[in-house]
């Protein structure tokens, strides 16, 4: 096995796929969101997830503020709604024009277009260099994703340009 004292442009951690997902929150009553790479579930059927936000960034900051956030996975082909919430904006609320939502029981935006969705309350968070790891709790499901769904990984989104 070849060792590697420097991160080479692929690596084991890049076969600890997570989903990519769209992170909704809201801020004075404004919708915010954006995609998120690391996200995974914490313990089996246990309700709680954790993710990585940047430290100090809009979204994070607003997930802070509220304790609620929700996350939705995409279908692995629907980049148009991956690029609308990676896209740099001045106003993050920008990010939701043409994207079917409702306000979900938590009061997060609910994408519409979602392969499945969870809402969560934040129980904790940590910082972890240059991210906070947020550990949150599952309070509503959205959709029924089966089995076999095919959901927008790291790689899909990298494939895309979207990291």
């Amino acid at each position: 096995m070849v060792v590697n004292r420097t991160r080479p442009d692929f690596s084991a951690e890049d076969l600890l796929v997570t989903a990519c997902v769209v992170l909704t929150t809201v801020e004075g009553g404004r919708p915010m969101g954006c995609l998120v790479a690391s996200v995974m579930p914490v313990g089996h059927r246990s309700g709680r997830l954790a993710l990585a936000l940047g430290e100090g960034t809009r979204t994070e900051r607003a997930v802070r503020r509220s304790g609620v956030l929700g996350l939705h996975l995409l279908d692995a082909a629907d980049l148009d709604t991956a690029r609308a919430f990676s896209a740099p904006c001045a106003d993050p609320a920008e990010r939701f024009a043409g994207i079917a939502w409702t306000a979900g029981d938590l009061g997060v935006p609910v994408i519409g277009a979602a392969a499945a969705a969870v809402e969560a309350r934040v129980a904790a968070s940590h910082r972890a260099g240059p991210c906070v790891l947020v550990d949150a709790v599952v309070a509503a499901w959205h959709g029924a994703p089966t089995a076999d769904a095919r959901v927008m990984t790291i790689f899909h989104a990298r494939r895309a340009g979207l990291e």
